[in-house]
């Protein structure tokens, strides 16, 4: 039997990955899936951790919608212009603690 209604929670920072994540995992059940995430504050993300370590994941995390869907790890997702300019600023001021490391 397969469940009514599924409920992924989350981070804030992390319900976009987990919903492409799922979609390839279980495109099947995607209409039944709801994705949630405590409503906390960019401030409060980063309690007990530098605001900077933060940053670094949230840079990780578009890499990986940026590169996991031609991997096979999550379906494609547009990414807001706005959102990629400051990616690429983040990047380029050396937030990549978290970026996938490409070989060539």
């Amino acid at each position: 039997m397969l469940p009514e209604q599924i409920i992924l929670v989350t981070k804030p920072n992390t319900s976009r990955r987990a919903y492409a994540t799922f979609a390839v995992r279980w495109p099947e059940m995607v209409a039944k899936l709801v994705v949630s995430a405590p409503l906390i504050k960019f401030n409060n993300l980063a309690k007990g951790q530098l605001i900077e370590h933060l940053v670094n994941e949230l840079v990780g995390d578009i890499d990986r919608i940026i590169f996991y869907p031609e991997k096979g790890f999550q379906i494609e997702q547009e990414i807001p212009s706005c959102v990629m300019e400051a990616y690429l600023r983040l990047k380029k001021a050396g937030y990549s603690d978290h970026a996938i490391i490409i070989k060539s």
